[in-house]
């Protein structure tokens, strides 16, 4: 259940943010509240931590981390902060594959 939630998060990001391509836009203005959101789904996920980065036009214009990568020592999540990725390339592969069946490709 969780990594339905998590997958449909992603989709929702990336729904949202589609027509971001197609306009220039102000970032700040489409990420408004973004934070709140990201805290209450850790705090609903019992999730210690996450980190969240947005690319536009091949163009990284949001990077930042959100709770602690180790809970004990309090240390934080940063835009720097490397994590395994596990099996999450199936997620993409898969995401990837819709985009490409909802075009007719």
């Amino acid at each position: 259940m969780k990594m339905t939630r998590l997958f449909l998060c992603a989709w929702f990001v990336l729904m949202t943010n589609i027509n971001m391509f197609a306009q220039k836009i102000d970032v700040e203005q489409k990420l408004e509240g973004l934070d709140g959101t990201i805290h209450e789904i850790l705090k609903d996920w019992n999730v210690t931590g996450c980190g969240v980065g947005i690319v536009v036009k091949d163009k990284l214009v949001f990077a930042k981390g959100f709770g602690y990568r180790d809970l004990e020592n309090k240390l934080p999540i940063t835009p720097n902060t490397l994590f395994q990725i596990a099996s999450n390339t199936k997620l993409f592969t898969a995401t990837a594959v819709g985009f490409l069946v909802e075009e007719g490709t």
